[in-house]
């Protein structure tokens, strides 16, 4: 049997969403992220400006999300990230 309770039920997966859950999960926080709309769907990535980029990295270097980091930065999340 599983176990289907969570302790935080996260609506919307965009990238507030996203970071908030993967946040959570690394600290062993039970999270249910859920999204109404279905994926891919339309994303404007290429509106990122560098002072983001550095926000991103902050954030995954103070909460132990590296990956969060990589969003901002091309190279690190080409090498790091893939479409699987």
């Amino acid at each position: 049997m599983t176990d289907d309770r969570y302790d935080v039920a996260i609506l919307g997966s965009g990238i507030g969403g996203s970071m908030l859950a993967c946040i959570l999960a690394r600290h062993g926080v039970r999270t249910l992220l859920l999204e109404g709309a279905t994926h891919p769907r339309f994303t404007i990535g290429e509106s990122l400006i560098p002072e983001t980029g550095i926000r991103l990295r902050i954030i995954g270097e103070k909460y132990g999300v590296p990956e969060i980091g990589w969003i901002g930065a091309f190279h690190r999340l080409r090498d790091n990230v893939s479409s699987n």
